[in-house]
């Protein structure tokens, strides 16, 4: 006779997880280029001095 198996407990990221993985525009990088996520969301990240 096989056995039901048991269902998982779904449990939710910590959210140092959610947002690490999930990132959001940073107010030090406003044009995204270290972390490829621009203030403005119509944007592409734009590469400037500093990050030479």
């Amino acid at each position: 006779m096989k056995k039901k198996s048991a269902k998982k407990a779904v449990t939710h990221p910590h959210p140092l997880i959610t947002s690490m993985t999930h990132p959001h525009p940073s107010a030090t990088d406003p044009l995204g280029s270290w972390t490829g996520v621009p203030a403005d969301e119509g944007e592409e990240p734009t590469q400037d001095a500093d990050d030479l």
